[in-house]
């Protein structure tokens, strides 16, 4: 798709041959010369080849612009032919850019978290830094909380008359082949730029609103980018980004947000002195700033969760308590119609600290609330417990089972009638895992005597296996399944 730009084009072989032309003015964003080129938005028009089910977003373009950039070390030059057509792209663009995505993020050397109008301070600080440390360019992913953006900054030195001029690129992939370019001579001069200097406005159209809709989403968070290891990145990699601000934000809900979909778990602990006095002075106001919504309603905590950011969903749970018990699920109820639930999210995460922090945060609600994030609209439990219990993965299991339990019991028995895990309980035993067998007995230990007789799985446990792998040697897991068998209805005697 064409569209139409805000921004001077400059040509260079009019300005430099034609003396009817004044010198070209650098110093303000322009767009760099376009030959025979018209800008494009190929933005989220491509399918990857090697997934033809998944678009190429933002994500991925200002990731392939930062790649390329990191690449030319001496000038971070970036070949914007490269980004010209949707064959060009869907060629040079595979789905591993995702992966890619999230290591330029996670091994930033530095992270900024800025008011859009202070853009400028932000990056003459940066100027400054590479100074100091005697590089000539940088790359930095830059987000709003919907959208992804690049840019490359160079120091270019004249060694003749011994001058330096700072260079400015943005790329927005909705103006797909194109950047926004500015240079100056002096870094005062780089301190009054915003971001909406940057981004593309027109009489059809403001991608900066659509960017930034509300005056409260006017805040960027800027990854100053190296070349992402080939290793695989530990977990505990993000806690260990330094953190820079100058400027002491406000609480607010779409700050909140963003440092739960970033897993800034810090700067949300920092929040709480802030909200203490707000709940003092206005309590309706901490409740607008703790639902950590983006102006489209995209709750913060369910980004969190997706994105298994543990750390940053636990600090959320220390904001939680500022509020009543009573008052705390609706800060975590999800008004919008989607086909999943919290619950369903967490059943889906492989990892573990996923679903213990979430189990903190459920245990912070009045117990007859928990239910409401311990809903299914996917009936995926079946497959979690058959996937767990076949890994042998008895800790995540357990998580899982403890979460269950926080419920009341009549929503646990409904969750637990709609399975049957009779149908995996042979693999445990072959493989003599009592711990499995342990867990699952447990859960059902927690419940009534009558509340179990509602479970239709548990009349089907078969004594006949208790022969059968005792004959194998499995033990441990017999003697397990034996204190399973005991918890079946009309068979309690017996089973002793």
């Amino acid at each position: 798709m064409y569209i139409f730009s805000s921004f001077n084009l400059y040509n260079k072989e009019l300005y430099n041959d034609s003396p009817m032309h004044h010198a070209f003015d650098k110093s303000k964003p322009y767009l760099s010369e376009l030959k025979s080129r018209e800008e494009k938005n190929l933005n989220c028009e491509i399918n990857f080849t090697d997934n033809i089910d998944k678009l190429i977003e933002c994500r991925h373009l200002s990731s392939q612009y930062i790649l390329d950039s990191l690449s030319d070390e001496d000038t971070g030059k970036v070949d914007l032919n490269k980004f010209s057509s949707k064959d060009i792209i869907a060629n040079r663009i595979t789905s591993n850019i995702e992966e890619l995505y999230e290591q330029l993020q996670l091994q930033a050397k530095e992270i900024y978290f800025i008011p859009n109008n202070e853009f400028g301070i932000c990056l003459s600080k940066i100027f400054k830094s590479m100074e100091r440390k005697s590089e000539n360019t940088q790359s930095i992913l830059l987000e709003s909380f919907n959208h992804a953006m690049a840019i490359r900054l160079r120091i270019k030195e004249n060694e003749n008359d011994n001058t330096k001029r700072y260079v400015i690129s943005v790329y927005d992939p909705n103006m797909t082949n194109v950047t926004v370019r500015c240079e100056v001579d002096d870094l005062v001069k780089v301190r009054d730029f915003q971001v909406k200097d940057f981004i593309n406005h027109h009489l059809f159209g403001n991608f900066y609103k659509s960017y930034y809709p509300t005056e409260s989403s006017e805040i960027s968070t800027l990854y100053i980018c190296k070349k992402p290891a080939n290793e695989s990145v530990p977990e505990c990699t993000g806690k260990k980004i330094t953190f820079y601000d100058w400027i002491a934000l406000p609480a607010s809900s779409i700050n909140l947000y963003t440092f739960l979909i970033e897993g800034f778990s810090q700067k949300i602990k920092n929040l709480k002195n802030q909200l203490e006095i707000i709940y003092k002075k206005n309590p309706e106001k901490l409740m607008e700033i703790l639902t950590a919504k983006s102006p489209d309603g995209i709750m913060g905590f369910e980004q969190a969760l997706l994105n298994d950011h543990a750390d940053a969903i636990n600090a959320f749970g220390e904001l939680l308590q500022l509020v009543p018990e009573n008052k705390r699920s609706e800060l975590l109820v999800n008004n919008k119609k989607t086909n999943y639930t919290l619950f369903d999210i967490v059943c889906y995460r492989e990892k573990n600290k996923t679903t213990m922090a979430f189990k903190n945060i459920v245990s912070l609600i009045s117990k007859n609330e928990r239910y409401k994030l311990i809903e299914s609209k996917v009936n995926i439990l079946d497959t979690v417990i058959n996937s767990l219990i076949t890994q042998k993965d008895s800790s995540h299991l357990n998580e899982i089972f403890e979460l269950i339990s926080l419920a009341p019991e009549e929503h646990v028995i409904n969750l637990l009638s709609n399975i049957d895990i009779t149908q995996y309980l042979e693999h445990p035993l072959y493989h003599n895992d009592a711990k499995s067998i342990n867990i699952i007995a447990k859960m059902l230990n927690g419940l009534s005597e009558k509340g179990r007789e509602n479970i239709p799985w548990i009349r089907k446990l078969d004594e006949s296996l208790v022969d059968i792998y005792i004959q194998l040697g499995k033990k441990e897991a017999v003697a397990a399944y034996r204190e399973l068998l005991a918890l079946k209805p009309g068979t309690l005697k017996e089973s002793k």
